[in-house]
């Protein structure tokens, strides 16, 4: 055997040895016994939602209860919940229903016997029978139950669970980092082996596949495509170069350093990190040139400006996918991420100056050559500073201008007449989106000399790399669904519901944890989003919510080493060797993490934990 094919044979081996191992799981899986009475009471409606609750019966498997409304003493309903473990046949009565109540699985046919019923984790029936309610009623009182926490009851131990997740996510590192396994098809083979090892029927997991895959890129796959058309016509037209050399004017030479700052925050709203950097190097050089300073001195601060909103700020895809996972409002996450990513990159900027006096280094020579032979593809004439800001500033004015109207809606302090839902549609984050790259289309484009081929070219050209994070985000989202579908998820919320350690700093340690073992921002929030998507209590409160799409991103923002991409960028395009990369650049995106979080976490004492 040739040391060509060697290592394609071990990675082969590898494979199978896990596919292997995971059926041997599913082999040992322990088998269920019937849930204890007493936990099942637990499905009650809690009193906080206004309601009193009387046990009747209770044996292994089965529990009785009646439900009272505080408000309305009169009105009763009678709660059966069934543990099919050993009887599943009347399963049966839900096979191919699509009427869903809480988001499980409902009878349709109930209604007519004066019931509401649902089939949660495949297992148990929970039974809502009242000839005083209506329909509609007894659907309510039963998606108010707390069927999540029943949900938790009756599979496998949680220390089973516990280890096959933590064998999951360690063979998913495996096939990213060791065999090179692109992240989209090593999540899909991840999910999938996981399913099995925690029991899922096998038949079913396909189901969790597609729900898990449609269910994360219905909304994200419209973002991300309209966001990377938005970026490459700021790009394209000259927008970033007019952003920085406008900023540069204003602050003059000897603030240089707080202007890259604040073009890189503002660039990466709509241009992903990498692509800013390419398009801002030139700047970057001459500004090294003509100062005879450091290019450090420009560049790191710009650096840390664009990794803040790359991670923090929507429109780009890591805080959207992690406020999609964590159901949190896209405008609480703007303000947050604005509130507390401005200051964050000042931190960095301040710590990237003090790095930039203890280590000088040159405009590499090999990077003026390659960006001298590049066709030039400059616009017919740029844009100006108001305009390029004004467009930038489009989506997220009417993103936020949606969430204020939605909270004064839900307060009952404006009535939600036509023009607030106009208005409340503009800020939907795909209306807004779509507002703003068809004013590009025509303002950035049209309006600056580019033909209608040309602007066709460019959007096509966008969607490429834009594709490639689709499937990765969408692959994450199956992920996300088959540790529900499985009940790995709620086993880990079980358990670690049981620690005093706040969800905050779980959700942070989980994007840390991930991002420095595997190095990509975007895996390590889907990961962490994912895990932390069972633990959050179902009423914390929306800023709360946001705060911890921002631990999230400041986790999976830390320590960029040798296994990012960005990391041999950085390296490459600041002619920089590893070792001095790693003294600057990641000790940046260090600062970056622990300020973020730091202030997100200052931040939580204020902002109110509960809806």
């Amino acid at each position: 055997m040739s040391l060509r094919t060697a290592p394609s044979w071990a990675g082969v081996g590898i494979v199978l040895a896990s596919v292997a191992l995971f059926l041997a799981l599913r082999l040992i899986l322990p088998g269920p016994v019937p849930v204890d009475g007493n936990a099942l009471l637990h499905a009650a409606p809690p009193a906080d939602k206004g309601y009193v609750v009387e046990p009747v019966a209770r044996e292994p498997g089965y529990a009785e209860l009646i439900i009272r409304q505080k408000a309305d003493p009169e009105k009763e309903a009678t709660l059966l919940i069934e543990d099919g473990v050993h009887d599943p046949k009347w399963r049966e009565r839900f096979a191919g229903k699509k009427t869903e109540i809480a988001d499980f699985p409902a009878d349709p046919a109930a209604p007519e016997n004066g019931e509401a019923a649902v089939l949660v984790r495949n297992r148990f029936v929970a039974t809502l029978s009242s000839d005083e309610l209506s329909a509609e009623e007894r659907t309510r009182w039963l998606a108010d139950c707390d069927l999540e926490r029943l949900a938790r009851l009756g599979g496998p131990p949680v220390l089973y669970l516990v280890t096959v997740l933590v064998a999951g996510v360690a063979l998913l590192l495996v096939f990213i980092l060791n065999l090179r396994i692109q992240p989209f098809v090593a999540l899909l083979l991840v999910s999938i082996l996981v399913g099995i090892a925690a029991g899922m029927p096998v038949l079913e997991l396909s189901e969790s596949i597609i729900k898990g895959m449609g269910g994360g890129l219905g909304f994200l796959a419209t973002v991300i495509g309209l966001g990377a058309i938005f970026g490459q016509l700021i790009q394209a037209s000259g927008g970033a170069h007019t952003l920085a050399h406008s900023l540069l004017r204003i602050f003059g030479e000897k603030r240089a350093p707080w202007a890259m700052m604040l073009v890189g925050f503002l660039i990466s709203i709509p241009v992903f990190l990498d692509v800013g950097l390419v398009i801002l190097a030139p700047i970057l050089y001459a500004l090294t040139r003509d100062s005879k300073k450091s290019l450090l001195v420009f560049g790191l601060p710009l650096l840390a400006g664009m990794a803040v909103t790359h991670s923090f700020i929507p429109p780009t895809p890591g805080p959207i996918l992690v406020a999609q996972n964590l159901g949190a409002d896209l405008g609480a996450v703007i303000v947050a991420g604005t509130i507390i990513g401005l200051p964050t990159a000042m931190v960095a900027a301040w710590v990237s100056c003090r790095l930039a006096a203890r280590f000088h280094v040159e405009v590499p020579e090999h990077m003026e050559t390659r960006l001298r032979e590049r066709p030039e593809t400059q616009p017919r004439s740029r844009p100006t500073l108001g305009l390029v800001l004004a467009i930038m500033t489009v989506p997220v004015l009417l993103i936020l201008m949606g969430t204020i109207l939605k909270v004064l809606v839900d307060l009952d302090r404006l009535d939600n007449h036509g023009f607030v839902q106009a208005i409340r549609f503009l800020g939907e984050p795909v209306v807004a989106l779509l507002v703003a790259t068809l004013l590009s289309l025509y303002l950035l484009g049209t309006r600056h000399g580019f033909q209608r081929e040309e602007l066709s070219e460019l959007s096509t050209r966008a969607l490429g790399p834009a594709g490639i994070i689709i499937l990765v985000t969408g692959a994450g989202s199956v992920f996300k669904q088959i540790l529900v579908d499985s009940g790995v998820g709620v086993a880990i919320a079980e358990t670690l519901g049981s620690t005093s350690i706040p969800t905050m700093v779980l959700a942070y340690l989980f994007a840390v944890i991930v991002r420095v073992s595997q190095g990509s921002a975007t895996v390590a929030m889907i990961m962490a989003s994912t895990l932390m998507v069972p633990l959050l209590a179902s009423d914390l409160g929306m800023g709360q919510k946001a705060l911890h799409v921002i631990a999230i991103a400041a986790g999976a923002t830390t320590a960029s080493h040798v296994n990012d991409s960005g990391f041999w960028m950085v390296s490459r395009y600041f002619g920089m060797s590893e070792k001095l990369t790693l003294r600057t650049w990641t000790v940046v995106t260090i600062v970056i993490s622990v300020t973020g979080f730091a202030l997100a976490m200052a931040a939580s004492l204020i902002v109110p934990g509960r809806v």
